[in-house]
């Protein structure tokens, strides 16, 4: 029998944040209080703007550096050149979150481990989740009940932007004709199916190149 694996999930959420860091202003001593609701912040003592993106790093001062955590611990880190956001780690798992509290996740296995990933670092921000994960990208992978011939199968299955060059990569690249997911075929039985957002869809899809592999007899006899 196969075996399924979604083994990278990528989605979107937006999280509101209550957050606080000290007024830049020579001479004052003011610590502002904000949310990541898309509005400015104010200093309430000297009136001083600031950009929601360049506020939001400030997050990354309230957690350890990636050198102060065990392996599989939470840290958390922002590049205050670029203000590109802050970036928190956990293992392969990476949550990022911008300045209107629009974040990103990626590196996660399935959809529950983000979801959880999600809630706690809400949990650890004290921040609301106003908009639920919307899954833009999964990665899933499957094993076929045997070996490929790939050569034959090259020339027997019908699917768009088929390529098949052994002496550059060691699989036929190729997208589903239903969805135009970019799959991949290796000689193993290994099957990789990209640019999903439902495991179910990912699965209608290996399940065709189940059906044609063995409609047209393409695994490798021992």
């Amino acid at each position: 029998m196969s075996e399924t694996n979604v083994y990278n999930v990528q989605g979107s959420y937006r999280l509101r944040i209550p957050f606080s860091f000290d007024c830049k202003t020579d001479g004052c001593t003011e610590t502002i209080q904000t949310v990541t609701d898309g509005r400015q912040p104010v200093c309430p003592q000297c009136a001083r703007t600031y950009d929601p993106e360049k506020a939001i790093i400030e997050l990354a001062d309230q957690f350890p550096d990636e050198d102060e955590v065990e392996d599989g611990e939470l840290y958390s880190w922002a590049d205050h050149d670029s203000c590109s956001g802050v970036w928190f780690e956990r293992g392969a798992a990476t949550i990022t979150i911008w300045g209107k509290g629009k974040g990103g996740i990626s590196g996660v296995k399935t959809i529950e481990e983000a979801e959880e990933f999600v809630q706690e670092l809400a949990d650890e921000l004290g921040a609301e989740i106003t908009e639920d994960i919307e899954y833009n990208n999964m990665t899933m992978k499957w094993n076929l009940d045997g070996k490929v011939a790939l050569r034959d199968a090259f020339m027997l299955l019908d699917y768009d932007e088929m390529q098949y060059e052994p002496e550059q990569f060691p699989a036929i690249s190729c997208k589903d004709k239903v969805t135009g997911s970019h799959i991949f075929i290796y000689s193993t039985g290994c099957v990789v199916v990209v640019d999903i957002v439902e495991p179910e869809v990912g699965e209608e899809i290996f399940n065709r190149v189940k059906k044609d592999v063995e409609e047209y007899e393409l695994y490798i006899e021992l």
